[in-house]
């Protein structure tokens, strides 16, 4: 089929997403439960509030996690790794057991409706706080760039 060569085609963006849902694609495509959000689809494609992320789009200096300071911040890092999601990534591994690696998960989440919501809720929460948590860091930046007005209205710059 012209598609299989369309995405197996090494040009093309999300290499590693691809290549966790093509050999699901069949269980991906028909399956009767879990519906993709926009968090969701953060985390499935290493597209959104990750400093990597920002970092490529020039909107963060470097890709360190501002979380933990361990390491690139990427969907990887969020899911499996950084400190401050521990208590989450706890509750979806009780759900979805030990291997967070994109594959597993996908695997994991087309099994059963119940470990499709463990994950989305697991994004919901996580990246709803990423989110708050950028913003945070970016109007901070904001204001210590911007110049400061004196009583008189003049300003330091």
């Amino acid at each position: 089929m012209q598609w299989k060569g369309y995405t197996a085609s090494p040009q093309l963006w999300g290499k590693k997403t691809r290549e966790a849902i093509y050999p699901k694609l069949i269980e991906w495509s028909n399956r009767k439960h879990g519906r993709l959000t926009y968090r969701t689809t953060q985390l499935l494609t290493d597209h959104g509030c990750f400093g990597s992320f920002l970092f490529k789009i020039g909107k963060k200096e470097n890709p360190v996690c501002s979380h933990c300071g361990e390491g690139i911040d990427n969907a990887d890092h969020t899911i499996g790794e950084c400190i401050e999601w521990a208590e989450e990534r706890e509750a979806l591994r009780e759900k979805i057991g030990a291997d967070l690696g994109l594959p597993a998960l996908v695997s994991s989440i087309l099994d059963s409706r119940e470990t499709w919501d463990a994950f989305a809720a697991f994004a919901e929460q996580v990246m709803r706080r990423k989110e708050e948590m950028e913003r945070t860091r970016q109007q901070e930046e904001d204001n210590a760039a911007a110049p400061r007005r004196h009583s008189d209205g003049a300003s330091d710059s």
